[in-house]
């Protein structure tokens, strides 16, 4: 769920996780697709879920024929259809 995930967040960020690997990634992107960019989008985004999903079966693998402890990671695509930031609210007259 997405407070788990921002939960998350907080606590990488807090704890400095990231340092380091140095391979973390936090991006972040405001688009404004049509409907064949928003497919597109869909499209790459779903690929690299499942590309997650191939990786994460394949270490647990490896992880248990090693004595590796392994990383705990977490890996979040999100795409998802938001008011424009640009855009501001004209107040109501007499405010």
């Amino acid at each position: 769920d997405a407070q788990g995930l921002i939960a998350r967040l907080d606590g990488a960020l807090a704890a400095e996780t990231s340092k380091p690997h140095g391979a973390s990634q936090f991006c972040s992107l405001v688009m404004h697709p049509n409907e064949r960019g928003w497919a597109e989008a869909d499209t790459v985004l779903t690929d690299a879920f499942a590309s997650l999903g191939r990786i994460r079966r394949e270490a647990k693998a490896r992880l248990e024929d090693s004595a590796e402890p392994g990383l705990t990671a977490t890996a979040s695509i999100l795409f998802f259809e938001s008011p424009d930031p640009e855009e501001r609210i004209a107040p109501e007259a007499g405010t």
